[in-house]
């Protein structure tokens, strides 16, 4: 008996590997094919990351990329972004050609560090067991496993939070401040995550007082205080920035929208006693911050439907067995560990808090409350751990077990056919008609073609064209883009349109066919929407795919077909480019 304890004390690291590895596969498998593509948020910080690297500065050459940290970003970026993302990408993206791999493998790297992360904050604020079964959890959560293989923010900021919390409910004496750096990485990380820093680092400063006996006082008041002093001094540079920071999307009673709101129920009413209580601002605030926090925590936005955002419109963030196991947590850290059961209900309002203050709009986003899922993933390990206690010592164990983990594999099997094989096709979030536009393109230029494309976000398609094709054009060429809204270089351009645009003489022309003016009656082939086969862009004069048998529609796709980069020009527009008839 002896021998075989200390077996498992020495071989006690293999369970976790085991959690790694599987985590592993569910982030990097197929990498370089799924997602099929990129938005235009990891289009700015890719296409950033690269020209840091390899010139000092933005792609415009107008922009010094340290003066992000104070507020002061790339003037192509569509709105203010992260800071650090723009440099933690450099490593995979800096200077090697395009791939969906470099593109996608720095957010691959933290959502497995991010396993380890969620590992050691439950083994300190619970047990060892516990912590494996959450790791565990965190390893095939579907939210994680998609938001990981992209090149967004939020798993980074994520990690970094939770890296800090370990080491501050670690360390001892003065070593606590060696949690601000990380607590300042997560902070640059993502700015939905901001407005919790302060809160964070104080209360998770009282948890490790508590925890530690209440020892230590003065180095906790001095990591909090400075969080607070510096998150007020942020705020305040914000407000007189020329772009604000993205300040006027927070909720505040103040919001047109709440006085907008209060003026109607005013007018609008039956005169009565009750008006002035009911139609206030506070009011009116409150009922739409309760209106948000009922969405959030909905059944079928938690584990049925999710949101729109990257893929989860079949799906939910949680699998759906995870929902009993939830309420069986909740309940016995209730009555076993209540203080833990505090700490971490407060810590889920923390995780809320991005959502419930960003915009009156009561409508579900999802990267706004990725830091509230590891806690949640927490309880439902402990509702796990809490079923295998009240079964331990009896014959059923094995059975309840069992059975327990043969229904959550399904769901996870479920989750990884869903995810690998209907998700690329079904659906259009990732917008592969622009890498295959990219693809064209390059086709085209490679037969010396003139190419005009028309749509109305010109500016923005052709910094999506510019990352997919690894195109280098100058920052003069670059600044004139901007300022025109045109793209223009070799014999490429991108042009807005407003209503019709007329066919360029002797070019291929590629317009949008949604949002631009088609020409009557005139023979093109088209660049499809997988999801339906709908028109996305129509391409007028084509001379890359004539020589080919073009399809009516796509069919019979296969996992290598996105691949879209190696594919020969016959298989591309045989696979990717549709006749119109």
């Amino acid at each position: 008996m002896k021998r075989s304890i200390s077996m498992w004390q020495t071989y006690s690291w293999l369970p976790l590997v085991g959690i790694l590895i599987v985590a592993g596969i569910f982030r990097f498998l197929w990498l370089d094919r799924v997602p099929n593509g990129v938005v235009q948020d990891e289009v700015t910080y890719l296409l950033e990351a690269k020209s840091i690297a390899q010139s000092g500065t933005d792609i415009t050459h107008t922009w010094q990329p340290l003066s992000v940290f104070w507020g002061k970003y790339p003037p192509e970026a569509f709105l203010p972004q992260a800071e650090l993302p723009y440099f933690l990408l450099i490593p995979a993206v800096g200077w090697l050609p395009y791939s969906l791999v470099d593109m996608h493998i720095t957010g691959a790297l933290f959502g497995m560090l991010l396993v380890l992360a969620a590992y050691w904050l439950t083994k300190e604020l619970l047990d060892r067991e516990t912590a494996l079964i959450a790791a565990l959890l965190v390893a095939v959560n579907p939210w994680f496993i998609a938001i990981s293989r992209t090149a967004y923010e939020v798993p980074l900021a994520v990690c970094f939070y939770l890296l800090a919390m370990v080491v501050l409910l670690k360390a001892k004496k003065w070593a606590i401040l060696w949690a601000l750096p990380l607590f300042l990485l997560g902070f640059y990380s993502y700015i939905a995550t901001k407005v919790i820093f302060a809160l964070l680092v104080c209360l998770t400063s009282f948890v490790a007082w508590r925890k530690n006996k209440k020892q230590y006082l003065l180095p906790y008041l001095a990591i909090s205080g400075f969080s607070v002093l510096f998150t007020f001094a942020y705020f305040i540079m914000l407000t007189f920035a020329a772009h604000g920071g993205r300040l006027n999307e927070l909720f505040l009673p103040s919001n047109p929208v709440v006085n907008s709101l209060v003026s109607n129920g005013r007018i609008f009413v039956i005169s009565s006693p009750f008006t002035a209580l009911f139609a206030n601002k506070l009011f009116v605030f409150l009922d739409i911050l309760l209106q948000k926090f009922m969405l959030i925590f909905s059944f079928d936005y938690l584990f049925l439907y999710a949101d729109s955002f990257a893929s989860f419109t079949h799906h939910g963030l949680f699998y759906i067995i995870d929902a009993p196991l939830l309420l069986i947590g909740l309940c016995a850290l209730f009555l076993k560990r209540k203080k833990v059961f505090f700490f971490i209900t407060l810590y889920i309002g923390l995780g809320i808090l991005p959502q419930l203050i960003h915009s009156p709009d009561a409508v579900n986003f999802t990267p706004h409350i990725t830091f509230m899922i590891p806690f949640l993933l927490i309880v439902i390990a402990y509702g796990i751990v809490t079923i295998g206690h009240a079964y331990e010592n009896k014959k059923t164990y094995p059975w309840v077990f069992g059975v327990l983990a043969v229904v959550y594999t399904g769901f996870v099997l479920q989750y990884f056919y869903f995810y690998f094989y209907q998700m690329p096709i079904q659906n259009s979030y990732f917008s592969l008609p622009d890498r295959i536009l990219a693809r064209y393109i390059t086709l085209a230029k490679e037969e010396h073609a003139q190419v005009t494309v028309y749509d109305p976000e010109a500016t923005s398609l052709m910094m999506t064209y510019l990352l997919y094709a690894n195109e280098h054009i100058t920052p003069s060429h670059m600044q004139i883009s901007l300022q025109t809204k045109h793209g223009m270089f070799d014999n490429l351009l991108f042009r807005p349109c407003t209503g019709g645009s007329p066919l360029t003489e002797g070019a291929i022309s590629i317009v949008n066919s949604a949002q631009c003016g088609l020409p009557v009656g005139v023979i093109r082939d088209s660049i499809p929407r997988l999801s339906d086969n709908g028109e996305v862009f129509a391409i007028y004069n084509d001379s890359v795919c004539t020589p080919y048998a073009l399809k009516a529609y796509t069919s019979n796709l296969s996992r290598n077909d996105f691949l879209i980069e190696k594919l020969t020009p016959q298989q591309f527009c045989e696979t990717f480019i549709l006749r119109q008839h």
